[in-house]
C-alpha cells in the first residue's frame, strides 16, 4: 500500500510539471491535538509536526495530490499504573507517540475562479498511517507499531500573495483505524499554518 501511494504522488507530479502548471508545494508547520483513542495513552498536545504537500490542479477548483508528514507526541506522567504483559507497574511514565501519514488528496477550492486573494478550501486525503506507541516505567517497556489505514477531512483558508506563493490555515481531523494498544481508532487534530510555491493563478 505504501508503494502504490508513493508511485501514485510521483505519477501526479510528473504529469503536473509536464503540463507547466497548476503545480504547487506546501511546507506545513503544524500543532497535533490528541483524540479519541489517542487520548487513552496521552493528552498533551504535539508542537512536533511538519507536513509536505503536493498538488495539481485537474480544474479551476479541483485538485490533486499527495502529502507526507510526522507528528511526535510526549507526555511525562508522574504516577501511573500500565500492564506489560502479566506485570502490573505504578511509577511515573514517560509515553510517546509517533504518526507517520503516506495519502493521496484531494481539494476543492470554489473561490479560485473570483479572482479575491483569500480563499476557502475544502478537501480530505486517504492513506496509510505509521503509528508508534511507547511507554516506559521503570524498567519496563511497551511498544506497539504498524501501518494502518487513514483518512482526514480538512477546512481552511488560503491567502495568495503572488503568482507564485501563497499562505495555508487548515484544519484536518486524522482518523487511523486499529492502531493504538488495544486495537481502537487512533485520532488527532492537526493545526497547519504553511507558505506554498508554485503556479497559483490558474
Amino acid at each position: 500500500m505504501k508503494k502504490a501511494l508513493i508511485i501514485f504522488m510521483l505519477s501526479i507530479a510528473s504529469i503536473g510539471f509536464a503540463s507547466g502548471q497548476g503545480n504547487e508545494f506546501i511546507f506545513n508547520y503544524q500543532i497535533a491535538i490528541p483524540g479519541q483513542g489517542l487520548q487513552d495513552l496521552l493528552e498533551k498536545s504535539s508542537f512536533q509536526g511538519w507536513n509536505i504537500e503536493y498538488r495539481r490542479a485537474l480544474t479551476n477548483t479541483i485538485t490533486v495530490g499527495g502529502t507526507i508528514g510526522f507528528n511526535v507526541f510526549h507526555e511525562e506522567i508522574k504516577e501511573a499504573t500500565w500492564q506489560f504483559d502479566n506485570t502490573t507497574i505504578t511509577s511515573q511514565n514517560q509515553r510517546y507517540a509517533h504518526t507517520f501519514p503516506i495519502m493521496a488528496t484531494v481539494h476543492f477550492n470554489p473561490l479560485r475562479n473570483e479572482g479575491s486573494p483569500i480563499q476557502i478550501f475544502m478537501g480530505g486525503g486517504l492513506g496509510t498511517v505509521y503509528v508508534n506507541e511507547e511507554v516506559w516505567a521503570s524498567s519496563y517497556e511497551y511498544k506497539r507499531d504498524g501501518w494502518n489505514f487513514g483518512m482526514y477531512p480538512e477546512l481552511g483558508l488560503r491567502y495568495v500573495m503572488s503568482d507564485e506563493t501563497a499562505l495555508y490555515f487548515s484544519a484536518q481531523y486524522m482518523q487511523v483505524l486499529n492502531a493504538n494498544y488495544n486495537n481502537n481508532n487512533v485520532s488527532y487534530w492537526n493545526l497547519k499554518l504553511g507558505f506554498s510555491f508554485g503556479t497559483h493563478r490558474w
